[in-house]
């Protein structure tokens, strides 16, 4: 006796189909809050800066900082609020 195979038809796979309606990221303020809010260092993402100058102008205080580790310089403003 002869052993004959039994043929199925095969399906063409689905196309994976893009969903009707946008895929929306949530906002920075759904995400959950970083544990640190301070600088920085945008080269190395050392936290740890030096103040090597400091100017007094009307009505804000710049600083220049530089990093710990890398040395990259960042300048700061700081606005100065009056209570009365």
């Amino acid at each position: 006796m002869a052993k004959t195979a039994k043929k199925t038809k095969s399906k063409p796979d689905k196309l994976k189909s893009k969903p009707d309606k946008p895929v929306v990221k949530p906002d920075k303020l759904d995400e959950a809050p970083k544990p640190y809010a301070g600088l920085e260092c945008s080269r190395c993402g050392c936290r740890h800066f030096h103040t090597t100058h400091t100017t007094q102008k009307k009505g804000f205080i710049r600083r220049r900082k530089e990093c710990r580790n890398c040395g990259k310089i960042i300048n700061t403003r700081e606005e100065i609020e009056i209570l009365a």
